[in-house]
């Protein structure tokens, strides 16, 4: 009897162990470049929504993160780099990227979906 329970209860602990790694998975990273039609790089705003989001700009923002532990949220609208480069993280799922590029006489929005596996 008491080496049906332990067995019992071995099953459970495995179970819930699971469970708990399923349900906690990890954002994904993704990155992107902004670089102008011949190819120099650009500083562009970058707004990431939902996948429902509608507009210019997009509403309403996802929930994205500056880590993959989930402890910064990362604040919206954001800026790549002086080399175009920019980074979030968000859980599994598919997004808008809006990125807006300032020239001097005039702005630029593209849209993208990205889906984050």
């Amino acid at each position: 009897m008491k080496k049906r329970w332990l067995g019992w209860l071995t099953l459970f602990t495995i179970v819930i162990a699971l469970a708990v790694l399923l349900t906690h998975r990890k954002p994904r990273v993704v990155t992107g470049l902004c670089l102008t039609a011949n190819g120099t790089p650009c500083v562009a705003s970058i707004r990431v929504c939902s996948s429902a989001a509608k507009g210019l700009p997009c509403l309403p923002l996802a929930t994205i993160y500056s880590d993959d532990q989930r402890l910064m949220p990362k604040t919206q609208p954001f800026s790549s780099d002086a080399q175009g480069n920019y980074e979030w993280f968000a859980e599994p799922g598919f997004y808008i990227e809006q990125l807006t590029v300032e020239t001097t006489t005039s702005h630029h929005t593209f849209t993208r979906t990205v889906q984050v596996p």
